[in-house]
């Protein structure tokens, strides 16, 4: 419309039991005054449980000028965050789980090129096996790549990253090459993730799902901060995808300076 702009719009509370899982979803058209909102999804205000909404494993874009664009605009509230979006949609199923596996960048989105959709490996970790297995999608758009059976790609195509097994930097951010965000988007499934010495605490500023089977390996005591006062509107700071076994050796868990 004129006064909005999302990748994926859901019009009326009256659409319920949708399913819309590992998808990406991606705006990052600029301009306007701030009476416009230019957001990766657009949902309905007002809704509840009755929704049935399946809303999960996927990756949402948008652009930084957090007066005018975010993640989500239900016609009432703006969310910038996918804290804010969380809270929001995990009312809207009776499982209260929508979002929690999902995630939210103020980037531009890894496509190869405007006509080229499929995913650039030099950014993939944006979407590296953040989908969730469907028994009924079993290759990618080409037909060619198969899905990962524990953890597929979101998105249309399937990729395949490898990485150092070996966090380097105490950063939070999936870009920085070696922090463990970035680490976790590349490395397989079961692998032991571990901490070079230099990187005694790992910082965390917005929350953080681990959606494989992982080892995490702390070198003496690692701490893993979590008192950012950016994580003051999630429910959770460390979070363990459904199914999912992570095992935490000599790592110490801080919120607000405690233990």
């Amino acid at each position: 419309s004129s006064l909005l702009s999302a990748a994926f719009c859901l019009v009326s509370n009256l659409s319920t039991g949708c399913d819309v899982r590992n998808n990406i979803f991606a705006n990052n058209i600029t301009g306007g005054t701030t009476n416009i909102a230019h957001v990766a999804i657009y949902l309905p205000s007002g809704g509840t449980s009755a929704n049935n909404l399946n809303l999960d494993n996927n990756v949402y874009f948008h652009g930084t000028d957090i007066a005018r664009q975010g993640v989500c605009h239900d016609f009432i509230n703006f969310y910038t965050t996918i804290a804010g979006l969380r809270a929001y949609t995990t009312t809207l199923s009776k499982s209260n789980t929508n979002d929690l596996n999902s995630d939210a960048y103020n980037a531009a989105v890894p496509f190869i090129s405007a006509t080229d959709l499929h995913i650039n490996p030099s950014f993939g970790f944006y979407v590296n096996s953040a989908g969730a297995p469907l028994a009924s999608v079993t290759t990618d758009i080409d037909g060619i790549d198969v899905r990962d059976s524990s953890n597929p790609d979101a998105g249309a195509d399937e990729i395949s990253l490898t990485c150092s097994a070996v966090v380097t930097n105490s950063g939070n951010d999936i870009i920085t090459v070696g922090t463990l965000r970035n680490v976790l988007s590349c490395v397989s499934d079961g692998s032991i993730i571990t901490f070079d010495p230099s990187v005694p605490t790992s910082f965390f500023t917005e929350p953080l799902t681990i959606k494989k089977n992982i080892t995490l390996q702390g070198v003496a005591a690692l701490d893993f901060d979590f008192s950012n006062a950016a994580l003051s509107s999630s429910t959770f700071g460390l979070r363990i995808g459904v199914g999912k076994t992570v095992t935490l050796h000599n790592i110490c868990l801080l919120y607000t300076s405690q233990q």
